[in-house]
C-alpha cells in the first residue's frame, strides 16, 4: 500500500513539473472586446479574448505559429487575417507567446486585430 501511495505521489509530482514548463499564451489586447470573441491561435485552440484580457494566461503546444484568427461565436463566423512578421515564430518550452494590437469591427461586422503583433518572453 505505502509503494502505492508513494508511486501516486511521484507521478503527481512529475505531472506538475512537467506542466509548469509548457509555453503559454497571454494576450495583451484592447477595443471592443465582447465575451462572444475567441481568439485561435494554431498550437493553443481557440480561447476565450474576455478571459485572456483579463490576464488568464493559456497553455499552448511547442511548435510553429502557422495562423491566428478572430471567431464570434455568437454568429459562428470566423475572422483570419495574415501572420504579421512578427508573430511567424516557433515556440519552444517553457516560454510565453504574447498577442498583443487592437480589436476593430469593419463595415461589413468582420473583425480583426489591427496592428496585431507577437512576442516571446
Amino acid at each position: 500500500m505505502k509503494k502505492i501511495v508513494i508511486s501516486m505521489g511521484c507521478f503527481i509530482l512529475l505531472n506538475s513539473a512537467y506542466a509548469s514548463n509548457e509555453p503559454k499564451l497571454h494576450m495583451q489586447i484592447s477595443g471592443d472586446i465582447k465575451k462572444t470573441y475567441y481568439l485561435c491561435v494554431s498550437n493553443a485552440g481557440c480561447v476565450n479574448l474576455a478571459a485572456g484580457v483579463k490576464g488568464k494566461k493559456f497553455p499552448i503546444t511547442p511548435g510553429d505559429v502557422n495562423y491566428i484568427f478572430m471567431t464570434n461565436a455568437a454568429n459562428l463566423r470566423m475572422y483570419p487575417q495574415p501572420l504579421p512578421d512578427s508573430c511567424q515564430i516557433e515556440i519552444n518550452g517553457n516560454q510565453t507567446l504574447t498577442v498583443s494590437g487592437i480589436i476593430t469591427k469593419a463595415a461589413n461586422d468582420h473583425i480583426y486585430i489591427q496592428s496585431l503583433r507577437c512576442s516571446i518572453a
